[in-house]
């Protein structure tokens, strides 16, 4: 049985998961998807290569070795390059998939964390390329001699290695990556959902008990509390005072913090320009704001707090950090309470909070193109997809998994078509489908 947590829902007729999967958030700009389901077989056309035992060291070190590996384009270009030889789309695979061959030109985020994982051999020729190569001399003739060096080095480490077949699976469109966490433990231990307007405590039963929305607000101020070493915070719109001070505190306990917001919302957006203006004036080097500037719209909401670490965790909201999304009383917020009516509520939106250091980390690392690298439209690069193991259920004992993937240029690039419709396409049940807007071809 399969979900798919967005702005939209896909569920079976579970009851136990319709009461627990919500939206995630809006998928317009690198927001985050999440696949949930029992065992990885369960999601029907899901073939994941894997890295196995995998700590919160290693895998930072994996992600910070990509992040080089894709920032710097003479590197990304000749690794593309070395590769192109021993690469084989699958076409009977993209025969049903909009995708064609011809269109997969360079190796997805998922694909270099793999291959730097189970070819540690290729570490030091990549450190050693990048220490030689730079856009400055890399059309010199020396400089091209060392290239065609390099790839004949390359070349015959992969003739050597049974890399090059796996790597095959991961070029399939969406087939995303397994990573195991060390000595057997779950990925994720804990997956907490949160609502904000009230609901059904079941929701095949129209006449059970009412349960209370959830105070979004406090979650996310809570949440910023608990920080210990550091947060990282992307949004659309930020006008609340309560979660800035959450920040400016976290500032005072000696947590690094970095905060994106969307500029367009800043020239708009009075209350955004405030809380803004108020973040901006504790900056130091340990904090840091950032009017984003994306081509289309920075839509995302997320909150990492001590990514790497073994606290990791990262919070996705489906609403923004305002009074009219996540305030519990709703745009009416300055009319007392006695006399403000009932119906005052925010906008229905949701919020999950994972448990997991590997799943934090991948989200940091999504976090910084925008943040830090301040990545704007085609220049992300293609990233694919990642799946975790988590719990076992009991008495059945199959593991829960989560698969998270970003936009843009998530899966092959194509976030509808590379995954959803996969998924859409492999369901042999009921699909429930929510959304706050609806326009892909591909879903339909």
């Amino acid at each position: 049985m399969v979900s798919v947590l967005l702005p939209w829902v896909i569920m079976t007729r579970s009851s136990a998961l319709r009461k627990n999967m919500v939206a995630l958030a809006c998928l317009l700009f690198m927001q985050p998807m999440a696949v949930l389901g029992q065992t990885v077989e369960a999601v029907g056309p899901f073939q994941p290569a894997s890295i196995d035992n995998v700590s919160v060291e290693k895998l930072e070190s994996l992600l910070q070795t990509t992040e080089i590996v894709q920032s710097f384009k003479p590197l990304f270009d000749y690794l593309n390059m070395a590769f192109a030889e021993v690469r084989n789309v699958d076409k009977t695979f993209n025969a049903n998939n909009p995708t064609s061959p011809s269109q997969i030109k360079s190796l997805q985020t998922d694909q270099i964390v793999y291959l730097l994982y189970h070819f540690p051999e290729m570490v030091p020729l990549l450190k050693e390329y990048w220490s030689h190569v730079t856009v400055q001399n890399i059309d010199q003739p020396e400089t091209q001699s060392y290239r065609r060096e390099m790839r004949e080095k390359f070349k015959t480490l992969l003739k050597a290695s049974k890399v090059t077949r796996d790597v095959l699976t991961l070029d399939q469109p969406t087939e995303p990556l397994l990573i195991r966490a060390e000595n057997g433990r779950p990925a994720f231990t804990h997956v907490a959902t949160y609502i904000n307007h009230p609901r059904l405590s079941d929701p095949d039963n129209p006449k059970s008990l009412i349960v209370r929305g959830d105070d979004l607000r406090a979650l996310v101020v809570n949440f910023i509390d608990g920080a210990k070493s550091s947060i990282m915070l992307n949004v659309y719109e930020f006008d609340l005072v309560t979660v800035a001070q959450a920040l400016l505190r976290a500032k005072a306990r000696g947590v690094d913090v970095i905060v994106g917001i969307d500029k367009n919302t800043l020239e708009n957006g009075p209350n955004n320009k405030k809380v803004y203006e108020m973040l901006k004036a504790g900056s130091d080097g340990h904090f840091k704001v950032v009017a984003v500037n994306p081509v289309g719209i920075n839509h995302q909401k997320i909150i990492v707090r001590d990514a790497g670490t073994d606290q990791g965790q990262a919070l996705y909201s489906s609403g923004n950090f305002t009074q009219s999304c996540i305030g519990p009383e709703g745009d009416l917020v300055d009319v007392p309470q006695a006399k403000r009516p009932a119906f005052s509520r925010p906008n229905p939106n949701h919020a999950i909070i994972v448990d997991s250091p590997l799943m934090a980390l991948i989200t940091k690392y999504e976090l910084r193109k925008t943040l830090v690298k301040q990545l704007r439209g085609r220049q992300y690069p293609t990233s694919g997809s990642f799946v975790f193991l988590g719990p076992a259920d009991q008495p059945s004992l199959k593991k829960n998994f989560a698969m998270i993937a970003f936009s843009p240029n998530g899966g092959m690039g194509d976030m509808n078509r590379d995954v959803l419709r996969r998924v859409i396409l492999s369901s042999r049940g009921p699909i429930w489908d929510m959304a706050f807007a609806f326009s892909s071809t591909e879903v339909i």
